[in-house]
């Protein structure tokens, strides 16, 4: 059996995968679906696992850009906070940190 934090990353990636192959109208809905059936799955553990899991592989995403970029993490967190706060879309918008 694989322990929590491979359980995680695995969660994690098919939350990713479930984005991926929806439209973008329908990405929040297919999420969700996913994340209520690793809730069914495996119970409040299991979705805890999934978001720190999504936080690993989003930190990683990250060090790997700013690693391309020539940046500083700090640099591309500020620059993604900047891109959501911009959006047009109230749904991705986030408040000032």
């Amino acid at each position: 059996m694989a322990s929590g934090k491979a359980q995680g990353w695995e969660a994690a990636i098919s939350l990713m995968a479930a984005w991926q192959g929806a439209c973008d109208e329908l990405r929040q809905d297919a999420v969700a679906q996913r994340l209520a059936e690793v809730a069914a799955e495996g119970g409040p553990a299991a979705v805890e696992q999934a978001a720190l899991g999504l936080a690993d592989v989003a930190g990683m995403f990250a060090e790997l850009y700013a690693d391309g970029a020539g940046a500083s993490l700090d640099a591309v967190l500020e620059e993604a906070a900047a891109a959501l706060r911009d959006s047009d879309d109230p749904d991705m918008a986030m408040p000032d940190a």
